[in-house]
């Protein structure tokens, strides 16, 4: 995840494991991040995520932008500014368990 994120330009703020637990053969393994990552590559880390190999699934994603943010830069600017978003998810993977 982290390499995922940061080579899109975002950043891993916090992880933290939320859950392991045995499904049949698998184990389930549940990771909540919180991230940041500038609002055009917020697709391509979504992508990433769900196309990476071993699979991750994304559970639950709440994305947040700052407060009061303004697309003109206050200088005056013609670029627009753009946002890091805030993204808070639960990632999901499954590995084959030999117990």
């Amino acid at each position: 995840m982290k390499a995922i994120v940061e080579n899109n330009a975002g950043e891993v703020r916090s992880t933290q494991v939320a859950t392991k637990k045995r499904i049949g053969g698998l184990e389930e393994i549940t990771v909540q991040y919180d991230l940041t990552v500038p609002l055009t590559r917020l697709s391509a880390v979504l992508y990433a995520i769900e196309s990476h190999t071993p699979y991750l699934f994304i559970d639950h994603a709440d994305i947040g932008a700052p407060m009061g943010w303004q697309p003109q830069a206050a200088t005056g600017s013609k670029r627009p500014v753009e946002p890091n978003l805030q993204l808070r998810c639960t990632i999901r993977a499954y590995r084959w368990s030999s117990k």
